[in-house]
């Protein structure tokens, strides 16, 4: 990756932006692609082209985890959230991050009732 800032490409340091990094790293470290598509790790942090995650071949939920770190990066950069809004923002990301969770426990809690069902026939 060319390592020169454009308007969406931009090097995030590992002291500036650890949560960011951290969160990028989980999605894209273990792509042999990633630099393609736009995550490039250095040795102080990474290269990181907004833009070119957004829009490449990740699958939607990937896209969204792409646009929470850009948001995050704001964030860092800003040197946090107020604490009015911290709250706030940590609970829509924990109700949308375990919303599938959810939905798959409750889905299966008819199944296991009627195997438990047929075992105490």
């Amino acid at each position: 990756m060319d390592d020169t800032d454009t308007p969406t490409t931009v090097h995030l340091h590992a002291l500036d932006h650890p949560d960011t990094l951290r969160l990028l790293d989980k999605l894209l470290g273990h792509r042999g692609d990633r630099e393609r598509l736009g995550f490039a790790p250095t040795d102080t942090g990474a290269w990181v082209a907004w833009d070119r995650l957004a829009s490449g071949p990740l699958s939607s939920t990937e896209v969204a985890t792409v646009r929470i770190a850009h948001g995050c990066a704001t964030i860092e950069r800003a040197g946090g959230l107020p604490p009015a809004m911290a709250g706030a923002v940590v609970a829509a990301v924990a109700g949308v991050a375990s919303a599938r969770h959810l939905l798959a426990q409750a889905a299966a809690v008819p199944e296991r009732a009627r195997s438990v069902g047929r075992r105490t026939r």
